[in-house]
């Protein structure tokens, strides 16, 4: 029985779908355009056969938006990356698409790019939502400053990591978990007492600031603090009533988009003869849109 031929379409199906990268380096053999076209665009293809590829500028488009490519051409601006084995770089390559996608990362594949000790990705690790908790205290314990602001910046980094780094009394580190929305209650509370104003505008958008704070920063001098204040969701409708009145004029303007605005607050600032024109216009916009959702009982309706 005659072994059956696969067709050039089967050979685009493969290029566009596949991500073996044996079966994607052996389409690259057959140097056909059209297939080559394909394998321009897949995420997957081997960066040898990219980097084949970028030598004739009719790929140029399908590379230019290829992820693997473009973030292989940036890496290797780092004299490290540039010297490694074509096989590391790939591996990294990888692990940095897998974050742009938001995958899952395996703690034993975690492990492996913790030997390999490449900066620009550790910090990145160390800065994504999805890293298990095992490697992100792995990161702490590497004693990497740099790790540190991205762990910081982290949500899901454990508690015990952002009180060990609260413990440092840094600047640049304390803005970066006055700032993250799960910074535990104490140290948000202790920030609190400073005069910093800067850390003040980043207590002040946390959606995780107790509301006892929240009201002390509605009566702070300073108007960025106060515009925070009001754009943070869990922003108490008392408190938006009170900034309502507020001298600022862009204090009162950003109130009019937090979720928890009432349609009283709403209606009081549109009756406000001290309110500009672009505020009261802003709040009956406001106040239409809740006559609709109410009409139509659409309770998924957004500002």
């Amino acid at each position: 029985m005659a072994k059956e031929q696969i067709t050039k379409n089967d050979k685009i199906y493969l290029a566009r779908f596949s991500n073996d990268r044996g079966i994607l380096g052996v389409l690259a053999i057959e140097n056909d355009e059209d297939i080559n076209k394909i394998l321009a665009e897949n995420k997957d293809t081997p960066l040898e056969v990219l980097k084949n590829l970028s030598s004739n500028d009719i790929y140029k488009d399908a590379l230019n938006e290829n992820y693997s490519f473009k973030k292989y051409e940036e890496e290797m601006n780092d004299e490290s990356f540039s010297k490694m084995e074509p096989i590391k770089q790939e591996g990294i390559i990888k692990m940095f698409k897998d974050i742009y996608n938001q995958e899952d990362l395996p703690i034993e594949v975690c492990n492996l790019f913790i030997n390999v000790d490449y900066e620009p990705l550790l910090n990145k690790m160390a800065s994504y939502q999805k890293t298990p908790h095992e490697i992100l205290n792995k990161l702490y314990d590497s004693k990497s400053y740099i790790v540190d602001y991205h762990l910081a910046d982290n949500p899901n980094c454990p508690p015990n990591i952002l009180e060990e780094l609260a413990k440092r009394k840094n600047d640049y580190l304390n803005l970066k978990l006055a700032d993250n929305p799960n910074c535990p209650l104490n140290i948000l509370e202790e920030f609190s007492k400073t005069k910093d104003e800067n850390k003040l505008k980043y207590i002040a958008s946390n959606p995780n600031t107790p509301i006892k704070i929240l009201e002390q920063l509605a009566n702070h001098e300073n108007e960025e603090v106060r515009i925070n204040l009001v754009c943070n969701k869990n922003c108490s409708k008392e408190i938006l009533e009170q900034l309502s009145k507020d001298e600022s004029l862009n204090v009162r303007d950003y109130i009019t988009i937090n979720p928890n605005v009432t349609r009283e607050i709403l209606e009081s600032m549109s009756n406000d003869p001290d309110n500009e024109k672009k505020v009261i216009d802003r709040c009956n916009r406001y106040l239409e849109r809740l006559d609709k959702k109410e009409q139509s009982n659409d309770y998924g309706f957004e500002r």
